[in-house]
């Protein structure tokens, strides 16, 4: 994992602990890397072929049956917001110095089941919670449009079809 050196964790009024930037991110810019980790599927799970500790990963879905988990670190504190500065990994819109770096779950969680209640961010256009169907809302699909995980922009594709 690579992390942009203008990037901090400290307390959150979000979620207790965030990630800050320390200087200003303009719009575009890659504040993140994140690579490599342990692929598994729900039968690997289930089977016993992979053994986690999951308080010390952070799971992503990659296709209907595909996660990679990798080891929390900044990533982790990266608080959900319904107003997100960082989208992908990359920052989506100016980001000035002491803002806290958050993101839309919907943007990368498709996993039903997935609840996040109550939404914390306080912003203006807060949902109040996030499901992992949030992804579903046309008026995300179109605000996020490109910006979605590749997983995800399948799923609206085909939705879509």
């Amino acid at each position: 994992m690579w992390f942009d050196r203008r990037l901090v964790v400290r307390s959150s009024p979000i979620h207790g602990i965030g990630t800050f930037s320390t200087h200003p991110i303009h719009a575009g810019e890659q504040l993140m890397w994140v690579s490599g980790g342990i692929v598994y599927t729900t039968e690997d799970w289930r089977t016993g072929k992979v053994q986690l500790a999951p308080e010390f990963y952070n799971e992503t879905q990659l296709e209907d049956d595909l996660f990679i988990a990798t080891p929390k670190s900044l990533y982790y504190y990266i608080n959900h917001s319904c107003d997100p500065n960082m989208l992908n990994h990359m920052a989506w819109r100016d980001i000035e110095a002491g803002d806290e770096i958050t993101t839309d779950y919907a943007s990368y969680q498709a996993f039903s089941a997935y609840r996040l209640e109550p939404c914390n961010c306080k912003a203006s256009n807060c949902r109040g919670g996030m499901t992992g169907d949030d992804w579903k809302i046309p008026e995300l699909q179109q605000r996020y449009h490109d910006y979605f995980t590749p997983y995800i922009e399948r799923l609206i594709r085909d939705a879509g079809a």
